[in-house]
Formats: structure tokens, sequence, C-alpha cells
């Protein structure tokens, strides 16, 4: 169903000049991370992961990867379209979304929409209650409708040449992607205060190089498994 995910970021966008620089650093990590599974590109606000028919699509681990690479703010599975598809086309996989919604139990709803470009026929607003009328005629009796209360929302994001289905989005650590704000050393023991040190160095763009002592008969081989572990 899904064929893409959105990447979003938050302090990344009030970096002003250098921005750029930032983004590339993120996207760059993003493909280190996940390039084997999808091709990665940066599109307007956003980082967009798609579906290549050349790899394989691995949802379920690409998801799980997104959710620790620093500099993520949040990001969400979606149907992606061609800018230029059929009204109709949306109309129809919003109602396979509002299905699996259903399945899920989640039929308090709403909908939200909007562009970055604004030549598109319909308006944010247009959009919205349009596919809302949709989705509640055609799955009539089953949905509540709240701005406020809502567990199912779906949303529609309309790029320059992209348009973007989705109804989830999944929390990614924050902060700075790696590489954005230098080296750092880090003495890394079996403990559990150098690995949560390191982690939110990390969030803060730090490439980290890890340090530790082996001393047997003290440490044996047990213990450094750990910390192969802990660093990788």
């Amino acid at each position: 169903m899904f064929n893409s995910f959105i990447i979003r970021y938050n302090e990344i966008a009030i970096k002003g000049k250098n921005r750029r620089w930032f983004e590339d650093i993120l996207a760059s990590n993003v493909r280190l991370s996940i390039g084997k599974f999808a091709s990665v590109t940066k599109i307007h606000g956003r980082i967009l992961v798609e579906k290549n028919k050349d790899k394989n699509f691995d949802f379920k681990e690409i998801e799980q990867r997104l959710k620790f690479i620093p500099g993520i703010a949040s990001f969400s599975p979606a149907i992606m379209f061609d800018g230029n598809v059929a009204w109709e086309e949306i109309e129809k996989k919003s109602l396979v979304l509002a299905d699996k919604a259903i399945n899920l139990g989640k039929k308090i709803f709403r909908v939200s929409a909007s562009r970055s470009i604004k030549s598109y026929p319909k308006t944010s607003m247009e959009i919205a209650k349009e596919l809302s009328s949709f989705v509640l005629k055609n799955r009539d009796g089953i949905f509540k409708v709240s701005m406020k209360n809502f567990n199912f929302n779906l949303e529609v994001e309309i790029d320059k040449s992209k348009i973007f289905l989705f109804m989830e989005r999944f929390q990614g650590v924050g902060g700075l992607p790696v590489g954005s704000a230098g080296k750092v050393l880090v003495l890394l023991s079996g403990g559990i205060d150098s690995p949560v040190a390191a982690y939110k160095v990390m969030k803060r763009g730090a490439t980290l190089n890890f340090l530790s002592f082996y001393s047997p008969p003290y440490t044996g081989e047990e213990s450094m498994k750990k910390l192969r572990d802990l660093a990788f």
C-alpha cells in the first residue's frame, strides 16, 4: 500500500543560510542507514524515502531505522502520487486508509491538507472538505468528525511534483544530524552512564569515536561483546 516515507525535521528548519548544509547531512545519514532499501532525496522542506523498483522496500526495517536517526523530528509512511494524478485516484486511496483506520478501531476522523505549491487548482480548505465528504459518504455512519479529539487524521501534502496521502506520524529522536557539530571521543564502559551521554551528544550533531580499556583477567570477552553491542 505505502510506497514512500516523508521525513520531517524541526531544528534544521531555523538554521538560516546554512540550512541546506544541515539538510544535506541528514539526507546523507538517512541514505547511509537505509540506502540499500530505497532511494533518498530532498524535496521542499522534507526528505523523501521512495520505493525503488530495483530494491527491496522493507517497510518495517525502514520504519525501525528512521526512529533512531538524530535530526528526524517525525516521519510518515505515505502513498505517493505524481502531481498530475486524477483526483479520483486520491479519493480511491483515501478509502483504503479509512478502512485501515476502521480495522484499528479509529473512528473519530478529520482531514488535514497543505500545499507548498499554490498553483494547485484546489485550496487546502477545498481539499479537506472534498476528501472528508467523500470518505463520510462512502463509509456512511462509521466515522464521527472532530477537529480536536480525533484518532484518525487523514493528511494530504501537495508538493510541486508529488502528492502524499498518509494517516500516521511516528516520532523521531529530533535534534541535529550526526556530523554537523564536530567530533567527540567517548570513554565507553559497560555501565549506563556513558552510553546515555554518548546518545545525547549524538543528538546534538557530534560524530563519536569510542575508547574503552580491555584489562584481562578483570574484563573478559563477555564485556567486549557488551561494548560492541552498545557501540554498533
